[in-house]
């Protein structure tokens, strides 16, 4: 008795397994970016699971019901880069993000959108009294239009100086793989399956010395729907050609758009029953 309200829930959602291929443009990424509250969903227990994502151009599921998870709320900002502490630094963009973290302060993504794609400008905030900022030269794509199974793109960027002793370089292979269903407790939704190999390089200078070098690699899975539903999955990258590799994350958001702050819907009590084979969210309050 105490699923039946969730589960009506979902299958009022969508009932129907969807196989028909999304594909984005700059009209659906507008739709997305706009004030909201965010649910995110982190699965918890995932070190040393298995996920079989491998490729194909349509009809696959990704199902993400067989994970315990935990939930938290937070908002999520899209505004005009004039408004914002650098726009000087970035005046080629047209959205902003704003990542407010606590006892961190604000910080700024900065895009541009065009009808070729969304491009990661960079990042800026005040770290420790200093402006941190990072510059991406050349632009790095986030998406690419038409957003579908076979668009793909690599990314090499220049050395990337956001403090004087900090510099970085980062390079990235990009592809939509898949096509299917995105299968959550929440419903199940259409979705294109993005994988994201990146590497990245790090190298902090003092006193003319070299204090620091690190050198990282990760391999992610983005699931993204035209609902602003999205997911992600990190995976072991000592394997990272496995068709089942193993998860190192997972994690899911789902979209609640509000039209001021004092709508921001409060954090639900929420507890879990059947971890297996679907977890069942039960809202108490």
């Amino acid at each position: 008795m105490k699923c039946t309200a969730m589960t009506l829930l979902g299958c009022c959602l969508l009932a129907i397994t969807m196989t028909a291929q999304p594909s984005f443009t700059r009209a659906d990424v507008e739709a997305m970016l706009g004030d909201g509250a965010i649910y995110s969903y982190t699965a918890i227990d995932v070190e040393g699971s298995t996920f079989p994502i491998g490729s194909g151009s349509s009809g696959r599921v990704f199902d993400l019901t067989g994970f315990t998870t935990e939930m938290e709320t937070h908002q999520r900002s899209y505004v005009d880069p004039a408004t914002t502490d650098f726009p000087h630094e970035f005046p080629d963009a047209t959205h902003a993000q704003i990542i407010a973290g606590e006892g961190t302060g604000e910080a700024f993504m900065y895009y541009r959108l065009d009808d070729n794609g969304l491009f990661l400008l960079g990042y800026a905030t005040i770290m420790e009294g200093a402006d941190y900022i990072m510059k991406y030269q050349p632009e790095r794509p986030s998406m690419k239009f038409p957003y579908q199974v076979g668009t793909q793109w690599t990314y090499s960027s220049g050395t990337m100086i956001p403090f004087e002793g900090m510099e970085r370089r980062e390079e990235a292979q990009v592809e939509v793989i898949a096509s299917g269903t995105l299968r959550l407790p929440q419903g199940e939704f259409a979705c294109i399956c993005t994988r994201d190999w990146e590497r990245t390089f790090t190298r902090i200078v003092f006193g003319g010395e070299v204090i620091s070098e690190m050198y990282s690699t990760f391999v992610s899975y983005d699931l993204l729907t035209k609902e602003g539903i999205s997911a992600s999955i990190t995976i072991d990258t000592l394997d990272e050609n496995s068709a089942t590799p193993r998860l190192v994350d997972l994690r899911w958001s789902i979209p609640e758009t509000v039209t001021s702050a004092s709508q921001f819907p409060p954090t639900p009590d929420v507890t879990l029953d059947a971890p297996y084979p679907n977890p069942c969210l039960l809202y108490t309050s």
